[in-house]
């Protein structure tokens, strides 16, 4: 009954109204154990035809679908007879007309509901483009459709020659110049989207790429992230073209006599940093359908879980591992260490700490196999801080943290780790886990799954295909789970360890952010073949009480590490965010629109219509409302209510202050708003999710008639370090607005 008691009245610092989760998760708690006694009942299995019948019939419209698109693929093909000769109708038959079943409709519908749209004709400019083709694009039966595509770039003078051609040394005479290693067809603004994009320090260019079935049919979209040079020597994501500038070519003086290859000029591009390449996440290029799905890089026969740098580390090496001494899971992991390690037994040093009582662990470690350090921490498990204990008493300069249910199958793990960590400004190492039925349990971690943060590639085959082969590429990702994380010990003090504010889950996202805010990138290898017996240890998460904490932990999580709030710079915004790589996400035209067209200069300022709101904010209110009037900036009030606060700035400004009905309102005005400078007051941070961090967005603070800003992207680490807010004259809001604007451009 006390437990009862507790449930029901949660304490007062528990979010309530639309947060309050722990009703919540009990409501589904119940629901669903009510849903499992209908399932299992004899009404339920008898009705099961009659309730298939809509299933049947949403299988029938969509074969139907197929036949109608197969037959008009086929019918264009046949229309090509008075043109081709019918050897060559034939070969494209063979290419395009496939079984109905094998058509994906998918990507077919969602490239219908989201056209790439067109630069407008006063966008468009009298450009040169030079492009070069590689020899896999010169010998290929595309080679047709691809020089059309470049006779018909708008605006653009196109001149076209081989990439061994010395036509390069007049580099000075283009705006750009284009590799295509294979034939690919380009959109008519490629060129003009090119040369706007290469300005100033950038380098080069790319975009997104499907594959060209027939004139209304295409499929298999390769979405890609940001600019990943660990990614690019494993997947080929430039294959379908790539803009550079000219200046920049011709600066290089490592170029052959005999002229340029595919290999060495793929081998400069991953030699970029990132800010110097820009992306636009736009199909702009289309490959024949003959391409191979998966673009291994030049010289590469196939795209595999690649090779790291093999090499070997001198440096001293600390492995941590925390336990509770549950079931066989950690003589498991230290068999497996012995096994997997020998070229690194002299520099390995193993510490197991826990939380049990000391002679707990003594079945457990009898026969170990490894030398080892054993520290008990008499506090209750907190996963930050025993293993920011075991850190502190260890002086060697690479530490590896591993979960004590983890099982390593070859000698790779460690070698791929060390090599990845020898890069400039690595932070965290993570790798590829697979469950024991060896499917994948973490390749990397998405920031926004779901609105928080999950582990991609759950459930699918270890060799899966999925992402054109970026799902087990090694690669950059924005966090990895701390179940077998690897890190340089400076690097991990400078980033303050792991943040024991969350005990369990987050800490490792959290470091991960930390860094990848200081410069740091993150990297997950995943060539090795390592088990891991997830939540073997401690238990699943799936009890009222745990979904609880975890929620708490991630509201605060939200509030303290702006980078949760970001879309990750590694996925793709065209993909889905509930199943990565498996879906595509609904756009708004305007999203569309600022994937390649900059905002208008102003300022778009959200406020949150509360009633918790007091008079002596009124004087900020009339200031906005000054500064609306004039035309400098526009004002959003947000909530459902009317409130005394809503009053007013109705009152002052009817027609520049804009009531909104709901929060998902706001949250289209802030992903849509043309404004290129954000201000949110923080009341209304739930509705901040997938603004691009490129974007300069305020956090809006009022209290006792002052005004406080919070920069929530771009100075994150000022923030990090010092959370408190910067005061600031209502006045001044428009010129801080502006200069974080220009900024940030």
């Amino acid at each position: 009954m006390a437990e009862q008691k507790d449930r029901a009245s949660p304490s007062a610092d528990y979010p309530s109204g639309p947060f309050a989760y722990r009703d919540l998760e009990l409501a589904f708690l119940t629901f669903y154990k009510r849903n499992q006694r209908l399932k299992n009942s004899l009404s339920w299995r008898i009705t099961f035809p009659i309730r298939r019948v809509p299933h049947y019939v949403a299988l029938w419209r969509a074969f139907k679908a197929q036949l109608t698109l197969a037959a008009h693929n086929i019918g264009i093909l046949c229309r090509q007879l008075d043109r081709q000769s019918p050897a060559a109708v034939w070969s494209d038959l063979r290419l395009c007309a496939r079984w109905p079943r094998q058509i994906q409709l998918d990507y077919h519908r969602w490239r219908q509901a989201h056209p790439v749209p067109p630069l407008r004709d006063d966008e468009i400019s009298s450009r040169k483009l030079l492009v070069l083709l590689g020899p896999e694009a010169l010998s290929s039966p595309h080679l047709g459709a691809c020089n059309e595509s470049l006779a018909n770039q708008r605006g653009c003078n196109v001149t076209v020659a081989p990439l061994a051609s010395t036509v390069i040394i007049s580099h000075e005479r283009y705006d750009a110049v284009v590799w295509l290693r294979m034939a690919a067809i380009l959109a008519p603004d490629y060129g003009q989207l090119a040369c706007r994009a290469l300005v100033g320090k950038k380098v080069a260019f790319y975009a997104d790429h499907d594959t060209r079935i027939s004139s209304v049919l295409y499929e298999d979209p390769f979405f890609k992230p940001a600019f990943s040079p660990e990614l690019l020597r494993h997947v080929d994501f430039l294959a379908a073209g790539c803009a550079i500038s000219p200046g920049w070519l011709g600066r290089q003086t490592k170029w052959p006599a005999v002229g340029l290859t595919d290999e060495i000029l793929h081998a400069e591009l991953r030699r970029l940093s990132p800010s110097e390449v820009v992306h636009i996440p736009l199909c702009l290029s289309h490959l024949p359908a003959s391409a191979p799905r998966q673009l291994a890089p030049p010289g590469v026969t196939s795209v595999l879980p690649a090779r790291s740098l093999e090499a070997v580390s001198e440096a001293r090496i600390t492995v941590i591992i925390p336990t509770a001494f549950r079931g066989a899971y950690l003589s498991t992991l230290l068999e497996s260490l012995h096994r997997t390690t020998k070229a690194y037994r002299d520099l390995l040093d193993v510490v197991i700490i826990t939380c049990d009582p000391p002679g707990n662990g003594e079945d457990a470690l009898r026969n170990s196999p490894l030398s080892y350090r054993l520290l008990h921490h008499d506090h209750d498990f907190n996963y930050a801080v025993v293993n920011n204990v075991a850190a502190r008493q260890s002086d060697s300069e690479i530490l590896i943290f591993l979960n004590d249910d983890i099982e390593f199958h070859d000698q790779y793990w460690l070698p791929d780790m060390l090599g990845l960590l020898q890069l400039p400004r690595a932070g965290a190492v993570g790798a590829l886990l697979l469950y024991p039925d060896e499917t994948i349990q973490h390749a990397g971690c998405l920031i926004g799954m779901n609105g928080g943060v999950g582990h991609i590639g759950v459930g699918l085959p270890k060799d899966t295909s999925v992402g054109q082969g970026v799902v087990t590429a090694q690669r950059e990702v924005s966090a990895v789970t701390g179940a077998c994380m690897a890190i340089r010990r400076e690097v991990f003090v400078t980033a303050g360890l792991f943040d024991e504010n969350f005990p369990l889950s987050f800490n490792d996202v959290a470091l991960c952010l930390a860094l990848r805010d200081m410069g740091y990138t993150n990297y997950i290898t995943t060539r090795s073949r390592i088990t891991h017996h997830e939540a073997r240890s401690r238990g699943y998460d799936d009890t009222s009480r745990k979904y609880q904490i975890n929620r708490e932990h991630f509201l605060h999580a939200r509030t303290c590490y702006p980078g949760l709030r970001e879309i990750d710079p590694y996925y793709n915004p065209n993909l889905e965010l509930s199943q990565p790589y498996m879906g595509f996400a609904p756009l708004s035209h305007a999203q569309m629109t600022f994937a390649f067209r900059a905002r208008t200069s102003g300022c778009l300022v959200l406020i949150a219509q509360r009633s918790d709101y007091d008079p002596t904010v009124f004087p900020v209110v009339d200031s906005l409302a000054r500064a609306a009037a004039a035309g400098s900036i526009r004002v959003l009030v947000a909530g459902e209510h009317e409130t005394r606060f809503s009053q007013r700035c109705r009152t002052v400004a009817p027609t520049n202050m804009v009531g909104s009905a709901d929060l998902a309102a706001m949250r289209s005005a802030l992903l849509d708003a043309h404004e290129s400078t954000l201000i949110l007051d923080l009341r209304l941070l739930e509705v901040m999710e997938g603004i691009p961090p490129s974007l300069p967005l305020l956090g809006l603070a009022v209290q006792d008639g002052k005004t406080f800003l919070v920069d929530l992207f771009g100075r994150r680490i000022a923030q990090h370090e010092a959370r408190g807010h910067v005061s600031t004259d209502i006045a001044d809001l428009i010129e801080r607005a502006g200069y974080s604007s220009q900024e940030k451009a």
